[in-house]
């Protein structure tokens, strides 16, 4: 209705952006930093690739010092500590990683996202370039690990070496964390370990 009265498209946001570190509500299973890490630059590579226009996180910090505190209480992106009645706050993993993503894909313009299976799980990759036509492909590997668990995050510590074409023989993988790698280059594909931490892959 926007778009045939006004001439445009309606923004998409998605609110109450976020995943839990610590305990889930039936126990046996911890959502550690690594996995929300993970899970949000995932979440926000498809985010980006699909025209969100804005995503607003659920919490900044964590809203109880326990560990294994459920629900909105570890959805932070910080957390929590209290000694002596002082209030500490420390950045999680998912911090850096954001920040990452950020630094890698600040300007660039979403391409199109592939899928396809690789072995018993899927590689998944979302490709942006700049003003240059240079791309940058956000790629990463899962492999559910059949547990099954009621609500759990289905994670396996599967990796996959995979190829990925590329369109210039200087390119240099990125983690989450901000390490570059060199990876095996054959010009015009180039051979990376994938897992379910999302990598970029930057041509120069």
């Amino acid at each position: 209705m926007i778009l045939n009265n006004e001439g445009k498209e309606k923004p998409i946001r998605i609110t109450e952006f976020g995943f839990p570190t610590g305990g889930n509500k039936d126990g046996g299973f911890v959502y550690s930093e690594a996995n929300q890490a993970s899970v949000l630059t995932r979440y926000l590579a498809l985010m980006f690739v699909n025209g969100i226009e804005k995503a607003v996180i659920f919490n900044l910090k964590d809203e109880a010092v326990d560990e294994n505190a459920h629900y909105a209480n570890s959805f932070g992106l910080y957390d929590v500590s209290c000694d002596d009645g002082t209030e500490s706050i420390a950045a999680k993993k998912s911090v850096k990683a954001i920040e990452t993503m950020i630094d890698v894909l600040d300007g660039l313009v979403p391409l199109e996202a592939k899928q396809q299976d690789v072995g018993e799980g899927t590689l998944f990759e979302i490709v942006f370039a700049d003003s240059m036509d240079r791309n940058k492909t956000v790629f990463w590997y899962t492999k559910m690990d059949g547990m099954g668990q009621k609500d759990r995050v289905d994670y396996s510590d599967d990796e996959m070496a995979v190829i990925l074409s590329v369109d210039s023989e200087d390119v240099y993988p990125v983690d989450m964390a901000g390490k570059i790698s060199s990876p095996q280059v054959y010009i015009t594909s180039v051979m990376v370990t994938a897992s379910d931490e999302p990598q970029y892959l930057v041509e120069m």
